[in-house]
């Protein structure tokens, strides 16, 4: 992809209308296109997309996970015409990554207890507070609804070969514009991809206890009250997908994200057959779910840990 003459002020004007009128936000996002476009990562209609606000997070979105990849793969990275976002080798093998970035969520009301510390007075007692939080069941239908959109973009890729079932197919969802993401339950997301360990208790007639995990499907439901089976890498209605890349990025968190304290807040889910490497994630700074230790325990001994 060539180098292109970049329309600056058209960005900053888009950036103005859409997101953010302030001078820092402005200037960042502006060397991070320049950098992006001398990188040859930007197609030919980067700038004139960013026509809306949804079009113009989705451009923003991007150049942060350009900048998050650049900064730590030391190979060089493309961006295919009409293919994924974001293409690399690592260890002999192509990896892409196409990105996605939902924004429409429901909000709902809730309240907070709001903390508050002074070195002369010691501690206070808490305020309450009220503020929005992303929808729980609202996310989940978000996060389904993308990923599967974005399943069938990988579909005509395959069909049209700008990859390969030999390739690391990646979709990453950024859900750092969302509003309220600071509130989003990121370990619950889990499911999604994940089944639920339920915990089955059986007493026999001497009142013995034993105990073993049951694993069950997660089911979204529709704001319409229609759920829907996903738990989709244990169930394989994916195959052709490795991961799926959560990220919680935008400008205030893309220096600090890749060291956040929040494992959940940029994590791989990886398909029972992926094809990730453990290196690249390393490499990448993503981490990958923690185990459920209490219900292993439980598959291991039937019992409860002690």
């Amino acid at each position: 992809m060539k180098t292109k003459i970049l329309d600056l002020q058209r960005f900053i004007a888009a950036i103005k209308k859409f997101h953010s009128s302030e001078p820092k936000t402005l200037d960042f996002y502006s060397s991070l296109l320049i950098e992006m476009n001398k990188k040859k990562l930007l197609d030919e209609n980067f700038i004139s997309q960013m026509s809306n606000h949804d079009k113009t997070i989705q451009r923003l979105s991007e150049l942060l996970i350009f900048k998050y990849s650049t900064q730590l793969i030391d190979t060089e990275i493309h961006s295919k015409k009409f293919g994924p976002d974001l293409t690399f080798e690592f260890n002999d093998r192509t990896v892409n990554i196409e990105i996605v970035t939902p924004l429409i969520v429901t909000q709902e009301k809730v309240s907070l207890r709001q903390y508050s510390f002074s070195l002369n007075d010691g501690p206070k007692a808490p305020t309450p507070t009220e503020a929005f939080k992303p929808k729980t069941e609202s996310l989940h239908e978000r996060i389904s609804s993308t990923l599967t959109s974005k399943c069938k973009v990988y579909d005509r890729y395959l069909q049209k070969k700008k990859v390969s079932t030999n390739d690391v197919n990646i979709i990453c969802i950024n859900v750092g514009f969302i509003h309220g993401d600071d509130l989003i339950d990121f370990q619950y997301m889990r499911h999604i991809f994940e089944k639920q360990a339920g915990i089955h208790i059986n007493i026999d007639e001497e009142n013995n206890a034993s105990f073993s995990v049951l694993d069950l499907d997660f089911y979204v439901t529709k704001d319409t009250g229609v759920k829907f089976t996903t738990s989709y890498f244990d169930n394989m209605k994916h195959p052709h997908i490795d991961g799926v890349w959560i990220i919680s990025c935008n400008e205030n968190s893309l220096d600090t994200i890749k060291n956040t304290y929040d494992l959940y807040k940029n994590v791989m889910y990886k398909n029972a057959n992926s094809k990730i490497d453990n290196a690249m994630l390393s490499r990448l700074c993503i981490n990958t779910p923690q185990p459920d230790l209490f219900a292993d325990h439980i598959r291991k001994h039937r019992s409860l840990p002690t």
